[in-house]
């Protein structure tokens, strides 16, 4: 979100003042989700037919958010700043 304000000081030249502010509304920026979709549970191997057998159950943490991010446009970031133009 951004607020300005124009101020014409003669001529062409002119002073913006503005304030702005980054995710206004606190939400969280998740970085990392769990990877692994299933989990090998047993497995058995028949070497005669060249055969094998994997049992896998579903990961419940999959494509859960495990990280947020803490670094670029955290919890409310806000700046102000001049601009002259002429």
């Amino acid at each position: 979100m951004r607020v300005s304000k124009s101020y014409h000081l003669g001529g062409r030249r002119e002073l913006v003042a503005l304030w702005e502010a980054f995710n206004i509304f606190n939400t969280i920026n998740y970085t990392g989700w769990g990877t692994t979709k299933y989990n090998a549970v047993s497995s058995t191997y028949d070497a005669a037919t060249n055969k094998a057998v994997v049992n896998l159950t579903s990961n419940t943490g999959f494509a859960v958010p495990s990280t947020a991010s803490n670094t670029l446009f955290g919890p409310r970031d806000m700046q102000i700043g001049f601009r002259f133009l002429w």
